[in-house]
């Protein structure tokens, strides 16, 4: 034998071995991100949650329009858009299923039996949130065995729209009374953790969640009209103060959405224009906050029209042929949004569910007699 050779090959065997032993261990290390915590909070956890429902919802540029073109209040000139000629198009359950993953983890992590109720009624009205936002959107979705992965669930079967409201109409209940056991939440960045705004939040939702249930009056199983009343006697939002809204700082990534400042540009915003839909009701009314919302037509003030006439604003047909938008839009005989929401990174809060939204809703409930105007 070469022994020359085998001390060598030996050597070098083990000089292999070490450096990939190094390497294993090196490999490990490289790949810890420290940036990333090893551990969660409850509190970390509703604050994802709560941005996901919330900030996450506020879609930035072109998107942050889609909403307002679906529900004819704004006009788009940049290409004939979809949904204000009402093509919906395609849907997934992704953007509000996804984010519930987290709410079991959310309670476990609590450490306070106090905290636990909190987090738990937190979670049952994201859940009600999602899943309401969600079956309005596509019908009947996985609700009943949805979420359920890690227990081996991995093709959940379709509940029934009304199944699923009655789940939603169970968890808000739910909420409503863990709230008033809980403890203010930390991570909370909407109401500073405030339990009591929380829980108004959730029974005014309630509210709304039966206000869609109008035509479902003679369903025993929903009964709507007398957990609508019972709902109303709860605690509800009282003034702007609770309203559940997304508020902007004007820096970078938290201007308004539909700002285009020097910290966040968005070339998109001289697409837009105001629809009849919109401008008419205001005008109609004398409506004086049609000045804030609105800007004049520029060639009604070219003619000599006054900003501070309501004559001087033009809302467009939203169901006319695009080509006739667009002549509106070359001959400047039109309303666009106000100019404040353009130039200002803060503008105004994007309300999801206000304080007025209740206040409507009791006035229709009302006026269907399933409450006293004294409510």
């Amino acid at each position: 034998m070469n022994t020359k050779y085998f001390k060598i090959n030996t050597i070098g065997i083990l000089l292999s071995v070490l450096f990939v032993t190094n390497s294993c261990e090196d490999f490990d290390e490289m790949n810890q991100n420290p940036d990333k915590p090893l551990v969660t909070t409850s509190a970390w956890l509703a604050t994802d949650m709560i941005t996901t429902i919330t900030s996450k919802t506020a879609m930035r540029t072109t998107g942050f329009k889609q909403p307002y073109n679906l529900a004819k209040y704004v006009l788009w000139t940049e290409l004939q858009p979809d949904l204000q000629y009402n093509k919906l198009g395609r849907s997934n359950f992704t953007d509000k299923l996804t984010p519930l993953r987290n709410v079991d983890d959310m309670i476990r992590y609590a450490t306070t039996p106090e905290l636990k109720n909190s987090y738990t009624a937190l979670g049952h009205f994201i859940r009600a949130w999602q899943f309401f936002q969600l079956s309005m959107r596509v019908g009947d979705v996985p609700y009943s065995e949805a979420i359920q992965g890690n227990k081996g669930i991995i093709k959940p079967k379709y509940d029934t729209q009304k199944d699923v409201f009655k789940g939603i109409i169970a968890e808000l209940d739910a909420a409503n009374d863990l709230f008033s056991k809980g403890s203010n939440i930390p991570g909370d960045f909407i109401y500073n953790g405030n339990i009591d705004q929380w829980r108004r939040l959730n029974n005014s939702f309630e509210l709304y969640v039966l206000i869609n249930l109008c035509n479902k009056t003679g369903d025993s199983d929903l009964n709507v009209v007398n957990k609508f009343k019972e709902v109303a006697q709860r605690p509800l939002m009282r003034d702007f103060n609770d309203n559940f809204a997304i508020t902007f700082n004007g820096s970078k990534g938290y201007c308004y959405p539909w700002s285009n400042t020097q910290t966040d540009l968005n070339e998109f915003t001289i697409y837009t224009m105001l629809s009849t839909t919109y401008i008419d009701l205001l005008k109609n009314a004398k409506d004086r906050r049609l000045f804030y919302v609105a800007e004049p037509a520029a060639s009604l003030l070219a003619a000599g029209k006054s900003a501070s006439d309501f004559d001087a604003y033009i809302g467009i047909e939203p169901s006319d042929e695009y080509s006739k938008t667009i002549s509106h839009k070359d001959d400047g005989s039109y309303s666009d949004l106000n100019k404040r929401y353009v130039l200002s990174g803060t503008a105004e809060p994007v309300g999801l569910l206000c304080h007025w939204d209740v206040q409507f809703i009791l006035a229709e409930a009302a006026v269907r007699n399933w409450i006293s105007d004294n409510n």
